[in-house]
């Protein structure tokens, strides 16, 4: 098990406070070797359950995330200075909520950062005791990204007027094909500049999750 950050867009952390958004996926780093990018894109193909077996080696951690790792999300963040001579407040971005901190948080060596005198602070200076969701994995799989299914896609966050018009009935849940479309756009809107939009397809790390409100080291307060 391991902890470890992650970044989220500000619409990305409302669908997870709302509960819509329980999967990720992120483009795979194939630092763990060419040999093994061979290994994936032949098994993909393959009768002989080669994917099948990629998908344990993601399970036991190869391509960096596993069951049971632990998510700390990043997300744009400011600090406020209070009037106490311990008195800090977040104000989170996404949906400009506050959380008041005591003093029994220990901040470590941590320095007020220069941005927050004037606005927004980026996700990648927010300390692990300033988050405020926890994801806690449940399944890693290894996928070309067109493979993602209408389900996942609705699984990612993604709002589909189409899912939302149709009944109970004809939905059930499972998306359809506007759902895959509205995360090919989400997808674009924060992948194609860096070379990894959807028309790449490129290889990705499916990950599952379970979102609990709390910081890392409160898990054990019982989940909002």
């Amino acid at each position: 098990m391991t902890d470890r950050p992650i970044l989220f867009s500000g619409p990305m952390v409302r669908a997870l406070l709302d509960g819509r958004k329980t999967q990720t996926r992120r483009v795979l780093n194939w630092s763990v070797g060419d040999d093994l990018r061979a290994y994936v894109k032949r098994g993909r193909h393959s009768s002989e359950g080669g994917l099948l077996n990629v998908h344990e080696a993601a399970k036991n951690g190869a391509f960096r995330y596993s069951p049971g790792d632990q998510l700390w999300v990043r997300e744009t963040w400011r600090p406020l200075v209070g009037y106490g001579a311990w008195d800090l407040r977040i104000r989170y971005r996404a949906d400009e909520s506050e959380a008041h901190l005591t003093s029994d948080i220990d901040v470590g060596d941590w320095r007020f950062p220069k941005a927050a005198a004037t606005g927004n602070v980026s996700p990648l200076f927010m300390p692990r005791w300033a988050s405020r969701l926890t994801l806690v994995v449940t399944d890693v799989r290894v996928q070309q990204l067109q493979d993602i299914s209408a389900a996942d896609s609705l699984a990612e966050g993604v709002e589909c007027e189409t899912c939302r018009a149709m009944n109970e009935s004809a939905c059930n849940g499972q998306g359809c094909f506007a759902s895959v479309d509205a995360f090919h756009t989400l997808w674009d809107s924060l992948n194609a500049k860096r070379g990894c939009g959807w028309d790449a397809n490129p290889w990705i790390v499916a990950i599952t999750f379970a979102v609990h409100r709390r910081d890392l080291d409160q898990l054990e307060t019982p989940n909002d």
